[in-house]
Formats: structure tokens, C-alpha cells, sequence
């Protein structure tokens, strides 16, 4: 509704120009998609206010800015300052303009980027983990249970696969989460289509990746004290965002996850599980369920049906 277009402001100092969104939305680091063109005369903003309306923002800037030194999102109190470093220090008489196709939008063409793969890690005999990052003039942070679409080129043809984004079960020691750094755990597939490619990546490497796709809403999880997670091999994934939110909210949630392999080695982020759960206080348990468990398993076995 018209209540909820957002709308800005801006200011300036000879080094840098900061773009402030504000909307009675409560806007939230996750609801802000900027991107700069390679010129860097050119930004996108894209304000999510929903699982079905956006607004878009497209403005020409009155200068430019260093497109290498990307931009830098701030949230804050429901306000999104973008700050972007200019090309050449001055004073501008003017932010720029707003160019056409602003507006509230119900569907957005998917744009991909190009990201480098930093990391490659091997997690079991045919899972890995990729953190890819993306190129400065982009920042987006994925929500709680979305996913990204992944493009390859396969013999001259533009394949897509959607992963849903991972997240650390435990924030690192000293330091906030990267807005630029993706983590997509892959099941590599040696007939597979596409993930045979993803497969060969190596640190250095450039990945084309979406901005957040989903309309997964954390709401839900933020009204209820028990959750309980049922997950399968690589399955798994959408409850590593999922756990991290329960874990990292104020609220007295507990989490209980049912994670059912085939055997031990195909446990993904098993150490990192334990480790979470003797972190958490008790809000969080885990128990493991093998269909083929060796005999020296001591926990639970078989497969689940709708009856157990």
C-alpha cells in the first residue's frame, strides 16, 4: 500500500556520498538488495517488503563513485544508509535523479552476479562446501531459508540449479558476518548436469550467482518456544539458517533436529552440530538417525516413515 513506500535521503561529505532509505516497513539488513554498475554512475536498490512486493529505487548518480570500493550497507533502527566512496572528492550540488522503473514491483527479473569462489571445503566423500563472494559493487544478505540460483555454462548452454544458502551454526570468534560471502553446500553428482561443474571449481574461481530468491518468513518461527527440524543428507542446509536464527534471537526457542543419513560419513557439519548444541544452553539437541549404521553405532537406525 501507499503506506508503505519507502522513501530517502541523503548526505554528503567531499569523500563520500550516503543514501538513507526509510520505510514504515521495518526494515531489516536482509530487505536491502544494492548493486552498483561497473561505471559506477548507476544504483539499484531493491527495499523487499514482503514475500510478493518490492520497491525499486534506480538512480543515476551526479558523479561517480568507486565501483571497486563497493558499497557499504548499514541497518539500522529500520533506516538502510548506503555509502559509496567518489570517484573524485567534491561537493555535488545534487544526489543525481531518479531514473524510470521505480516503483513497487510484485515480481523482479532474477539478475545474476558474478562471484568468486574464496573457499573450497570437503565435507564428506561427495559433499562440499563453497563460500563464494560477491564482487563489491553488490551487497545482499540472504534470509532465513531462501535460496540463490546458480548459472554454469555447459558446452555453450546457460544452465540453472537453486541452492538454498547456508549459515555458520556459530558466529565466529571476533567478527560479524561478511554481507559479501555466500556459503552453498553442494552434493556433487558424477552424472549429474550441472553439478560436475561446480564440482571442478577451485579458489579463484568465478561462480554467476542470483540475488535471494524464497518467501520463507521468520515471523513464525519468532512466536513459538519448540521447533522440532527432520532433515536428510544435504537436506540439511535450509536448517543451518534456521538454527542459527533460533540460536542467535533472545528468545527462549528450542530447537530439536531429527537428522536422518544412510552412515556416519554422510553426517554433514557433524562436529559443528556438537558443537553448536554445547554452545546452546540447551536450546539445542540433535540426534542422528543411520539407515545403514556400522555396529558399533550407538544411536538411532532405520528410516523414517510416516508412522515413526
Amino acid at each position: 500500500g501507499q503506506g508503505q513506500k519507502p522513501r530517502f535521503d541523503w548526505y554528503q561529505s567531499a569523500e563520500a556520498i550516503n543514501i538513507v532509505f526509510m520505510s514504515q516497513y521495518d526494515l531489516r539488513e536482509e530487505n536491502i538488495v544494492a548493486s552498483l554498475d561497473c561505471s559506477g554512475s548507476l544504483l539499484e536498490v531493491v527495499a523487499v517488503l514482503g514475500p510478493t512486493s518490492s520497491y525499486v529505487f534506480k538512480i543515476r548518480l551526479h558523479d561517480k563513485v568507486v565501483a571497486s570500493q563497493g558499497l557499504k550497507v548499514l541497518v539500522k533502527n529500520g533506516k538502510a544508509q548506503i555509502t559509496m566512496v567518489k570517484a573524485q572528492q567534491a561537493r555535488w550540488p545534487m544526489y543525481g535523479e531518479l531514473l524510470p522503473g521505480n516503483g513497487l514491483v510484485s515480481s523482479r527479473e532474477v539478475h545474476f552476479h558474478n562471484c568468486t569462489v574464496v573457499e573450497v571445503q570437503q565435507v564428506t566423500h561427495d559433499t562440499n562446501v563453497y563460500r563464494v563472494r560477491l564482487p563489491p559493487a553488490v551487497s545482499f544478505k540472504v534470509p532465513v531459508g531462501h535460496h540463490v540460483i546458480v548459472k554454469v555454462n555447459v558446452e555453450g548452454m546457460d544452465l540453472t540449479n537453486p541452492y538454498t544458502v547456508a549459515q555458520a551454526l556459530l558466529p565466529p570468534p571476533h567478527s560479524t558476518e561478511d554481507r559479501s560471502d555466500i556459503l552453498l553446500i553442494v552434493k556433487i553428482y558424477p552424472q549429474g548436469v550441472v553439478t560436475p561443474h561446480i564440482g571442478k571449481l577451485t579458489p579463484g574461481d568465478v561462480l554467476r550467482v542470483s540475488e535471494p530468491q524464497g518467501s520463507f518468513d521468520t515471523t513464525s518461527l519468532d512466536q513459538i518456544n519448540n521447533i522440532a527440524l527432520i532433515a536428510m543428507g544435504t537436506g540439511f542446509t535450509p536448517m543451518t539458517s534456521v538454527i542459527s536464527h533460533v540460536l542467535s534471537s533472545r528468545s527462549e526457542c528450542r530447537a530439536h533436529l531429527l537428522f536422518c543419513n544412510k552412515s556416519e560419513n554422510d553426517i554433514l557439519w557433524g562436529k559443528e552440530l556438537e558443537d553448536a548444541a554445547q554452545a546452546s544452553s540447551g536450546r539445542l539437541s540433535v540426534e542422528h538417525i543411520l539407515s545403514q549404521p556400522p555396529a558399533s553405532w550407538t544411536g538411532g537406525s532405520g528410516r523414517l516413515t510416516l508412522e515413526r
